[in-house]
């Protein structure tokens, strides 16, 4: 059952790329603003399938006060599986989400291939070995980052783990792509979110077999200020660290406690 379920959205997926390429060819602007909405619209097919299908439980949770946000912001979030790309378009929306994600998610799917592309997002690799690295990764930020490239109300969106956890644990965050989008996009704030539930879905086998105990929860906890000078934004970054830990042991805790009940 799972398997033709599977199909059927892979099917999907290779039509969406199919609409979305055609449209790329003659309108860049118009092939952005269908990929939105067929992105939201694809995320929330995903994201009840896999519940309706006992793959997990799912919850969404914005503890943000959504008429403080303003028109742009950075999400900043812990990675666990693909499936976070999925709960961040859900939760954040209407703010078109843009990604910076490593560059081989532009050939895992078709769908994402046809988002990241068309949304400008920045596919980095994993691994930065040199300067011309770094320059070429300010480039692919710099044009994301430019204002002809994104609508009226966008975030963009940073795993700086730079990699899924496979465990429930957070890995140690990496800052500079954040930095980065702060250095082109001055006074842009950051909403943090917790993540938790997804390392047993993190891969595809994960997603093949039903797991009704599997409580997948992304949080968005708080509207965050940036400071302008160096040392403090230093150290902000380690406090919104801190933080994401916190709220994701606060969620493992609770989601322990449903189980037991």
């Amino acid at each position: 059952m799972l398997l033709i379920v599977f199909f059927i959205i892979g099917a999907f997926d290779l039509l969406t790329d199919l609409i979305i390429g055609t449209i790329f060819l003659f309108s860049n602007r118009a092939a952005r603003a269908f990929c939105d909405r067929v992105m939201c619209m694809h995320a929330k097919l995903h994201f009840e399938i896999y519940k309706a299908l006992g793959v997990m439980k799912g919850q969404l949770i914005f503890s943000v006060d959504r008429e403080k946000l303003p028109d742009t912001f950075i999400a900043v979030a812990n990675h666990q599986t693909f499936l976070d790309i999925v709960a961040l378009t859900i939760l954040l929306w209407p703010h078109r989400p843009r990604f910076i994600a490593k560059n081989t998610l532009k050939t895992r799917t078709p769908v994402t291939r046809a988002y990241l592309t068309s949304q400008r997002s920045a596919g980095i690799d994993r691994e930065v070995t040199s300067r011309e690295d770094m320059r070429i990764i300010q480039k692919k930020i710099q044009r994301m980052t430019n204002k002809t490239n994104f609508s009226q109300k966008t975030c963009f969106i940073v795993f700086p783990e730079g990699t899924r956890s496979r465990t429930e644990n957070i890995l140690p965050f990496k800052t500079g792509a954040i930095r980065m989008l702060i250095n082109h996009l001055p006074g842009i704030p950051i909403v943090s979110v917790a993540i938790t539930g997804g390392s047993s879905i993190g891969k595809l086998k994960g997603l093949l077999k039903r797991n009704p105990d599997n409580h997948y929860t992304a949080q968005a906890i708080d509207l965050h200020t940036v400071p302008t000078k160096k040392k403090e934004c230093n150290i902000f970054l380690e406090e919104l660290e801190k933080e994401i830990n916190q709220a994701k042991q606060k969620l493992d805790s609770e989601t322990k406690t449903k189980r037991l009940a």
